[in-house]
């Protein structure tokens, strides 16, 4: 709610009330996202510790583990962007880096503590470091939950952890 707050400020070109509120949602939650941040409806963060969003733009129905980090890598551009642009239903799980100028499409899945540098097609599970496609999300198969994209078991298993 703070971040909301915080973005409507900046928009608004109030920018002393945008830093204001982003410091107070840093103090009280442990999370910190940029009000510069261009986030959908329906943002989810299970564990708000740790989490450092930058100046990006996602779609709707993020889901963010904690210790997650999206931003920049370098000055690089793609587009005029150094920061990610990430699709609706999008699932970054804890520990994972999202960084630089790349694409993550549309119902993807980001496995944990996964570093992301290139861009992601449409329902692909990545995991590893650097990222690597792990599977393929299956979109007529309905999931139970919303984390129920792929299992720990699967993930680990292609991963070698």
């Amino acid at each position: 709610m703070l971040f909301r707050a915080a973005h409507w400020a900046y928009c608004h070109r109030i920018e002393v009330l945008s830093v204001l509120l982003n410091s107070l949602n840093i103090a009280l939650h442990g999370c910190e996202i940029s009000w510069q941040a261009r986030i959908g409806q329906g943002l989810t963060i299970f564990h708000p510790v740790g989490i450092v969003i930058g100046d990006c733009e996602a779609g709707d129905n993020l889901c963010l583990g904690n210790g997650v980090t999206i931003g920049n890598r370098d000055k690089r551009q793609i587009d005029g962007r150094e920061n990610p642009r990430i699709g609706n239903n999008v699932v970054i799980n804890a520990g994972a880096v999202v960084i630089g100028p790349i694409t993550l499409g549309n119902n993807v899945t980001v496995a944990p503590n996964a570093v992301v540098i290139d861009d992601v097609e449409y329902g692909i599970v990545v995991g590893g470091v650097p990222a690597r496609p792990l599977t393929r999300r299956n979109p007529e198969k309905r999931a139970s939950s919303r984390l129920e994209l792929a299992t720990v078991a699967e993930i680990a298993a292609k991963c070698r952890i």
